[in-house]
């Protein structure tokens, strides 16, 4: 957008940080003397203001306000000019969604929050009766279409108020929890929670804001990963118990009360190569409907596919879960390949894990075509998005994928044989990847 310029104009001021969402600028610096944060502030403003005449821009002095965030209650700071306006200091401003207040409190956030979705609840109220109206599965989704995403708004900025605070939206979460489950008035909040499936607000605002922190974590280049490392004042939070604490210094001394503070969040890794120029993995669906087929015509049709591909080296993979654990396996002829893999590994994981594991295979042998046989659709499909952020996927680079359901009560080889995925030596070769047990 033309728009992007401005941020870059004002931040080589010293000192001056920005933040830029579309039409909506907020330019802010931290001081201990007012005065030289105030002198900062204009020095940006000024440079803001040339960059708009320059490029046929206009600030509008009604919509532009001021703030001071300070704990204290010290004396006015000296007055900000955009031209030849003042701009007025508020107690309270909006920027994106949030209310902020002079103390960051946020009390006043909470408290609009409250009553915007208290009026939203009339809409499940007129869903819902005692012999009619919808279904609870319906209601239940309505309420986290217009009253759950309301309050998760933002929630990981804003938990940092008091406790005292946060509790004041328990009540309209367990009034949406009574209405949707049609539960007595009387019946405990825990049992609401239990019956329509949903987390109490504390939990879900510190799983929203650990989602939050390790997301920030697998990628160097994101602009709060910085801010998510720097625990330079986290001394002095501990000194002054009263003060707001940053969510990354929150969740913290969250993980460190649990097993996730050892987890090591793998780090993105974006291809050198231009997604466009990749060739495209093509599926083949000769057999869609074969699901529904019995289980001789399913196996006629996978020898069928194993006769076209019988000059090549035939590999199968399977990921599984069980009570004991998760791993993976690898047959390659007469060989077996397992591993053991992390006990918080997903089945679709354990999949890609094998599939990596058999590149790795083919680029160590001397045969130049291979046919893998994958019972994951999911884990083949993912190889086609090569936009997918999942760290295994971003391993693969071009290959033919070929579909073969089969029906879930036949049993080839020890495997349940469901796809097939065809590529060439040289296409692997491409894709070496050291093979790694979690």
């Amino acid at each position: 957008m033309a728009i992007n310029g401005v941020a870059e104009r004002v931040e080589n001021e010293a000192m001056i940080q920005s933040s830029l969402f579309v039409d909506d600028f907020a330019i802010y610096c931290t001081g201990a003397d007012p005065n030289t944060a105030r002198l900062r502030l204009q020095s940006a403003i000024n440079a803001a203001q040339m960059w708009a005449e320059e490029w046929g821009f206009c600030f509008s002095p009604q919509k532009t306000v001021a703030i001071k965030f300070s704990r204290r209650n010290s004396a006015a700071v000296p007055h900000l000019l955009l031209g030849d306006n003042i701009l007025p200091y508020e107690d309270k401003v909006h920027f994106l969604g949030l209310t902020l207040d002079s103390r960051l409190t946020w009390k006043n956030h909470i408290l609009q929050l409250k009553a915007t979705v208290t009026r939203s609840l009339d809409i499940l109220k007129v869903l819902s009766g005692k012999f009619w109206g919808a279904y609870r599965p319906a209601r239940l989704r309505l309420y986290d279409a217009i009253c759950r995403s309301k309050l998760e708004y933002g929630c990981q900025i804003y938990s940092s108020a008091a406790k005292s605070t946060l509790k004041l939206l328990d009540p309209v979460h367990n009034s949406a929890m009574r209405i949707c489950t049609g539960a007595f008035r009387t019946s405990p909040a825990e049992s609401l929670y239990f019956m329509a499936g949903e987390l109490p607000l504390d939990l879900c605002r510190v799983d929203l804001s650990l989602r939050l922190l390790f997301k920030t974590q697998t990628s160097l280049s994101n602009l709060v990963y910085r801010l998510m490392k720097d625990f330079h004042l986290a001394q002095k939070y501990e000194e002054r118990k009263s003060f707001p604490r940053p969510l990354h210094i929150r969740m913290h001394g969250f993980l460190q009360e649990t097993f996730f503070h050892k987890v090591q969040v793998r780090q993105i890794s974006y291809s050198p190569i231009p997604p466009w120029i990749i060739p495209e993995a093509h599926v083949c669906k000769p057999a869609c409907t074969m699901h529904s087929r019995c289980s001789a015509e399913v196996k006629t049709l996978f020898l069928e596919y194993s006769q076209i591909h019988a000059l090549t080296t035939q590999i199968y993979t399977d990921g599984s879960k069980l009570d004991s654990g998760i791993g993976c396996t690898v047959l390659l002829e007469e060989t077996v390949h397992q591993a053991r893999l992390h006990g918080a590994t997903s089945v679709f994981t354990s999949e890609l894990h094998a599939i990596v594991h058999v590149l790795k295979l083919a680029c160590d042998s001397r045969d130049s075509q291979f046919t893998l046989y994958s019972d994951s659709l999911s884990a083949l499909t993912a190889i086609q998005n090569f936009s997918s952020n999942h760290p295994l996927v971003q391993q693969f680079s071009s290959g033919s994928i070929v579909y073969l359901p089969v029906a879930r009560d036949f049993n080839f080889a020890g495997f349940m044989l469901m796809w097939v995925c065809q590529a060439t030596r040289r296409q692997m070769s491409q894709l070496r990847k050291p093979f790694m047990v979690l």
